[in-house]
């Protein structure tokens, strides 16, 4: 098992190779939000997004985090889009 900053750091650089791959980015925020560095999270779950909007869990992510750092009413728009993109993904 690879230890979280290992983990960071083959992600990141990963996106150093392919910075078009929303999938890095979406793992990256995962392991970024286990590590509790919530903000680095939230910004990789967006990157996600802006390279593929229409990929549901990268918003059901984002809102997550969202929502658990108390900011309820942007978590509540990322998972209303996620919904939009799979109605069952909860």
């Amino acid at each position: 098992m690879a230890l979280p900053a290992a983990g960071i750091a083959t992600y990141q650089t990963a996106l150093q190779f392919h910075p078009d791959n929303f999938e890095i980015y979406l793992e990256l925020g995962k392991v970024l939000e286990k590590e509790q560095k919530w903000d680095d999270a939230i910004a990789s779950y967006q990157g996600a997004i802006e390279l593929n909007p229409d990929y549901s869990w990268s918003h059901k992510h984002l809102g997550d985090i969202l929502g658990e750092r108390g900011q309820f009413d942007e978590a509540s728009v990322s998972y209303r889009r996620a919904l939009q993109l799979q109605p069952r993904i909860f």
